[in-house]
């Protein structure tokens, strides 16, 4: 069953809860969030419903004061139709496939 939850932060906590429940999320990474990235993915070759994939990687989160999450995080940039990139972070490393294909409706306004 699908999920929201307001947030206005990054709660780091809130997503190894989830990861450790074996549940999924899709999220906006703050424009700040650092990412190691371990893997650059293949790019679909063909558009997908109203956006383009301009990057997929894999990486694992890490921030200044040291912390950082336990697992890897995909990170995909999307170029959605009105030229807007729009960066999105999962936990879900295998199921991203459909979403290449045909994603979820995306709310771009910030409010959820």
């Amino acid at each position: 069953m699908p999920m929201k939850r307001r947030l206005i932060y990054c709660d780091h906590g809130w997503w190894r809860r989830l990861d450790k429940a074996g549940c999924c999320f899709v999220t906006r990474p703050k424009t700040n969030m650092r990412i190691h990235v371990v893997a650059s993915l293949p790019l679909p070759e063909k558009p997908g419903n109203g956006f383009v994939i301009l990057s997929d990687e894999i990486g694992y989160h890490s921030s200044k004061d040291g912390s950082r999450l336990d697992f890897p995080l995909r990170r995909l940039t999307l170029q959605i139709d009105d030229g807007r990139e729009l960066p999105l972070i999962t936990n879900d490393l295998d199921e991203i496939k459909a979403f290449r294909r045909e994603p979820p409706p995306i709310n771009t306004d910030g409010v959820f």
